[in-house]
């Protein structure tokens, strides 16, 4: 699977719940919004995407946004 561009956000559904999925300095990033998957939440779910995508191009991580991010970790 190739790698995604620089500064790409991804919208999920995890458990009926919206979370966005990143990479930020080479570490991949999970943010829970906990807003459940309607189409009305997507929409709330791709304005803070977007400004995360923006941050992440501008390389201005001092967003408030980043406070809540949390680095996904995985056993293997």
């Amino acid at each position: 699977m190739p790698k995604a561009p620089a500064g790409t956000v991804h919208i999920e559904c995890f458990r009926d719940r919206l979370r966005l999925r990143f990479t930020y300095n080479s570490k991949q990033h999970t943010l829970a919004l906990k807003l459940a998957d309607t189409p009305v939440n997507r929409k709330v779910a791709e304005g803070i995407a977007s400004e995360i995508s923006r941050d992440l191009l501008l390389k201005t991580p001092g967003s408030p946004i980043f406070s809540g991010v949390r680095r996904k970790t995985t056993q293997g």
